[in-house]
């Protein structure tokens, strides 16, 4: 039985691409997800090891808190978490194609706030479930609008930039262009007069 990590690497691992298709990154960033909720698993199980001692509520925000510090310190470390570096993407400044920074990293994660929002309300006792967990109310209806105008701004522009992206700056590219990609031309010498 193929783990997510284990397919995505077979996929990707020896693929390369042309230089025109390094903005196209869609479906490498769903696969990079599956990969960081299969790698954050752990963390989840170790976590709910603990629920006989903790409230829901106070599990719920140690969830987010691992999850936000995961992707923010494996941002402006690396450019990309474990399941970016599978797929073959990584994020970058969209002006300069250098490395972000960790303002960078907390910019483009602030679509988490969400999470804080979850957190927030799960504090104070409203739009939650406490024995499902699940986001209700303003919080679900916050988060819909949220994904919603992140693929809406990921379609609508040439470097498939999402909402967050456009926050922080960034764009995430592919890592694996082929070596072979059309370089700037040439500039032809001036011609000589006689």
């Amino acid at each position: 039985m193929y783990s997510p990590g284990r397919f995505c690497w077979r996929y990707y691992h020896n693929r390369s691409y042309p230089f025109t298709k390094r903005y196209r990154t869609i479906v490498p960033r769903f696969w990079a997800g599956v990969v960081d909720q299969a790698v954050l698993f752990l963390s989840k199980y170790l976590l709910d090891l603990t629920a006989a001692w903790l409230s829901p509520y106070l599990l719920a925000l140690l969830h987010i808190v691992v999850n936000t510090a995961y992707s923010i310190l494996m941002h402006a470390r690396y450019g990309q978490t474990i399941g970016k570096c599978v797929c073959k993407i990584k994020i970058i400044d969209h002006l300069t194609d250098t490395p972000i920074n960790l303002n960078q990293a907390v910019l483009r994660d602030s679509g988490l706030l969400i999470g804080l929002l979850y957190a927030v309300a799960a504090l104070k006792g409203e739009d939650i479930r406490p024995d499902e967990l699940t986001l209700t109310g303003t919080a679900a209806m916050v988060a819909g609008i949220w994904f919603v105008l992140e693929i809406i701004t990921m379609l609508l522009n040439k470097k498939r930039r999402a909402l967050h992206d456009l926050i922080a700056r960034t764009v995430v590219v592919r890592t694996s262009i082929a070596e072979d990609h059309p370089a700037a031309p040439a500039p032809t010498p001036p011609k000589e007069s006689p």
